[in-house]
C-alpha cells in the first residue's frame, strides 16, 4: 500500500527510520539465509622439463630451457580455453557442463601464470565434492595431453606437469554483512520518504 508523503511528513522520523531499518534488517538476514553457497577451487600446475638438448660447448642451455618451459605453460593455459579439452575434463569428472555448453564451461576457468613454470587454474563449483572431482579430472587430462604433446626423437616426454592438491573454499553471504546492509538501506529509505513528505508539505 502506497502512503501519501504528506502523511509520512507528520510522522516521527525516528520511529519511521526504526521501522524501516527493522524491515531492512529482516530482509537482509532472510536473503543471507537463502543465498546459495559459493565453492571456489584453486589448482596449481608445475611444469618440469625432463630432457634438454645436450650442448656441452654452449653456456646458455639453462636460459633456453626456461624459455621452453614458458612457451609450454602458454600451451597449458590455452587448453583451459579450448572447449573440447574442457568438455573432456567434465566428462572425466562425470559432471555436467554449465548450461550444457563447453564454451560456457571454458569461460569459467581463470588462469594465471605465477612464473615460467607455475600456472594456477581457478574456478567455481556447485559444491566441494564436484569441485574436487573436476580438479582431479583437469589434472588427469593435462598430464595426459602433456605426455602426448612433447616428445623427443626417442619418443620420450620432454615435459612433465605436476598438479598440487586443490585448495577448496566454500563461503556464504555473511549474516552480519547482509543484516547491516539491510539496516542501513532501510534507514536510508525512511529518511528519503520522510524528506520527500516534508518537502511536499512545504510546497502546499
Amino acid at each position: 500500500m502506497n502512503m501519501d508523503p504528506r502523511i509520512l511528513a507528520h510522522r516521527n522520523p525516528l520511529r519511521l527510520g526504526a521501522l524501516l531499518a527493522l524491515v531492512g534488517l529482516v530482509l537482509g538476514l532472510g536473503l543471507a539465509a537463502v543465498w546459495p553457497k559459493t565453492t571456489v577451487v584453486s589448482l596449481a600446475f608445475t611444469v618440469d622439463q625432463r630432457k634438454r638438448q645436450e650442448t656441452p660447448d654452449y653456456t646458455y642451455d639453462g636460459y633456453y630451457a626456461l624459455q621452453a618451459s614458458q612457451l609450454f605453460t602458454d600451451t597449458l593455459i590455452s587448453w583451459f580455453g579450448t572447449p573440447s579439452t574442457v568438455a573432456e575434463m567434465y566428462t572425466t569428472a562425470g559432471l555436467p557442463m554449465p548450461k550444457g555448453d563447453a564454451n560456457v564451461a571454458a569461460a569459467g576457468f581463470r588462469m594465471k601464470r605465477l612464473s615460467s613454470q607455475v600456472v594456477t587454474a581457478r574456478f567455481t563449483a556447485p559444491n566441494a565434492t564436484s569441485g574436487q572431482a573436476l580438479a582431479l579430472a583437469a589434472a588427469k587430462v593435462v598430464e595426459a595431453k602433456t605426455a602426448e604433446l612433447g616428445r623427443d626423437a626417442q619418443g620420450d616426454s620432454l615435459f612433465a606437469v605436476t598438479a598440487d592438491e586443490p585448495a577448496i573454499t566454500t563461503s556464504k553471504l555473511p549474516l552480519a554483512t547482509a543484516g547491516l546492509a539491510g539496516l542501513v538501506l532501510g534507514a536510508l529509505a525512511a529518511y528519503v520518504l520522510w524528506f520527500a513528505g516534508a518537502e511536499k508539505k512545504k510546497g502546499e
